[in-house]
């Protein structure tokens, strides 16, 4: 579901953006952001603000880096849990 700009009441000199909302039966709490992101890089391994954890096969944003504090920012103003993030490659390039 596209999201336009969240303000929160308690908070309302302050804003965020996030790309989608989106709802995840699954989840404890079902509601959460969606950031899509564009890249040239050919590999997620590529990107300096990813950690990879080779064990769950997973990469987490590194909390020394402003996409962490968006991140930090839209889930404390939208009240949300969690957010995804979904990379857009290069035709043909693979994201591990």
């Amino acid at each position: 579901m596209p999201v336009g700009l969240i303000i929160n009441p308690s908070v309302p000199q302050l804003g965020s953006n996030p790309d989608r909302m989106v709802l995840d039966p699954t989840e404890v709490s079902p509601w959460g952001l969606l950031e899509l992101k564009s890249t040239m890089y050919e590999q997620l391994s590529e990107l300096n603000y990813l950690r990879p954890n080779e064990e769950e096969a997973k990469y987490y944003l590194k909390k020394n880096h402003a996409n962490y504090y968006q991140v930090i920012g839209c889930l404390g103003l939208s009240g949300c849990e969690w957010e995804d993030w979904e990379w857009r490659m290069p035709p043909g390039k693979n994201m591990l």
